[in-house]
């Protein structure tokens, strides 16, 4: 079997690491009978026309004005990969609702599956009747953790302990609400460390106002790095269908922080802890709880957060090996 990937415009660089996974994946022991291609929207005719795959993996986020390209999949197998779109982004990001799920259910229609990349995000496509339960398969993201799982374990905390986050500085990642949590917490308890840029730093940076437990580090090149340097990770997201990094921060063997959205309080059962969004106080004693934990819970988190990870890279390969089968 011939499975083309199509990323959206200028495709090499987006997604963070998920071109990355969709390599990783055609390397895996699981597919190694399908043979793999990822090109931009934008050479999708060419190598449609060249190349004839079996079955085509559509990741752009689905839009009105993207439809015509989907049509053009018309007769070859085709499956679509839900990125982008979940509860929280129709929460905070859709102006009307009725023509957004109309959007939706055009562009789902016109695949043989949708994979949705995490249960919460399954529920909320169900609930709004955005397409039928036999075409959805739900396959939760994943990626190769070897250089998290290397990462040491079980070490004894610094004092004040070191809060980490990371991510773009966008509306979605909620950094607002976890400056202004620490802001509510003692000096001394707890020192943010804070990494990432985008269209919100210089908002972010004002907001935080020199605060002497907020560090702001720039972009993360070394994620594993910055990881180990840390003993806790904060993930305060408006919406995330999934969350990688969550994954990261548990394959790491951090107790985590998270918002009650999307894919992310499916992750953290009994190696964290989840707090609504949008709300400094509930993640203020959310810190509070994290830094109040005995050597011995803070050693058990980490040990089932790493427990948590283990298996999710195999189960993914396992999955998309399953739904490609039932395409051949």
């Amino acid at each position: 079997m011939k499975a083309l990937h199509l990323l959206p415009p200028g495709g090499t660089t987006w997604g963070g690491g998920i071109p990355a996974t969709l390599f990783s994946l055609a390397e895996s022991p699981q597919l190694q009978w399908v043979s793999f291609r990822q090109v931009p929207l934008e050479f999708a005719v060419e190598t449609l026309r060249s190349w004839r795959p079996d079955v085509v993996i559509w990741h752009p986020a689905c839009s009105w004005r993207g439809l015509p390209d989907q049509l053009r999949l018309n007769g070859i197998p085709s499956v679509l990969v839900e990125h982008h779109y979940c509860q929280g982004f129709e929460t905070y990001q859709v102006p009307n609702r009725l023509r957004f799920r109309m959007m939706l259910r055009l562009g789902y229609s016109l695949f043989d599956r949708v994979v949705s990349v995490s249960y919460g995000q399954a529920r909320w496509m169900m609930d709004s009747k955005l397409l039928r339960a036999s075409r959805l398969r739900v396959i939760p993201f994943s990626r190769t953790l070897d250089e998290f799982l290397a990462l040491p374990i079980g070490r004894s905390p610094h004092t004040p302990l070191r809060l980490g986050a990371f991510g773009r500085f966008v509306k979605q990642k909620g950094f607002d609400t976890l400056i202004k949590a620490v802001q509510l917490l003692p000096l001394g308890s707890v020192q943010l460390l804070l990494g990432g840029d985008g269209v919100l730093d210089s908002e972010l940076r004002s907001l935080a106002a020199g605060h002497p437990a907020i560090t702001f580090l720039g972009p993360i090149t070394n994620v594993p790095a910055f990881l180990h340097d840390c003993d806790a990770m904060a993930i305060p997201s408006l919406w995330e269908p999934w969350g990688n990094v969550c994954l990261e921060v548990r394959a790491a063997g951090l107790p985590v922080i998270v918002s009650t959205v999307g894919g992310l309080s499916e992750q953290i059962e009994g190696c964290g802890f989840a707090v609504p969004p949008a709300s400094a106080t509930e993640l203020a004693a959310a810190i509070q709880q994290l830094i109040a934990l005995s050597a011995d819970d803070r050693s058990r988190l980490a040990d089932r957060a790493r427990a948590s990870s283990l298996n999710s890279w195999d189960q993914f390969c396992r999955s998309w090996d399953s739904l490609l089968r039932e395409l051949a």
